[in-house]
């Protein structure tokens, strides 16, 4: 579901307050290249949130895609197949906040991927 940046911060002031046992990683302003793509994959431990900064992202959550433009969000719960893409001619650049108990990238499982990480 797409969310508001403000309901987004909302959740990180919430997230933040909660116990310090679960770990959160901030990964400020990753791009994603024109006509790139990130692996179709999933997580069973960290869920994530997707701001979109500048340029426009297509986001598939499991079956379903959307077009996400500056300033707007997503929740990316855990044990969902999720893909990241820019469609655009100018560079995407995407905030990914993850939260969870265990943020390593061993947990990783790719269904599909371009850079043959499969």
């Amino acid at each position: 579901k797409e969310r508001s940046l403000n309901d987004v911060l909302r959740e990180l002031v919430r997230l933040s307050n909660q116990s310090r046992r679960e770990r959160r990683g901030l990964y400020p302003n990753f791009p994603v290249n024109q006509k790139q793509r990130l692996s179709y994959q999933l997580h069973h431990h960290p869920s994530k949130h997707w701001v979109v900064t500048a340029g426009t992202a297509r986001v598939t959550l499991d079956d379903q895609t959307l077009l996400l433009t500056e300033g707007k969000s997503i929740f990316v719960p855990c044990c969902t197949k999720h893909r990241l893409e820019n469609p655009g001619l100018v560079p995407l650049v995407v905030i990914e906040v993850q939260c969870g108990e265990y943020l390593g990238e061993d947990d990783i499982i790719r269904f599909n991927d371009d850079y043959a990480r499969v």
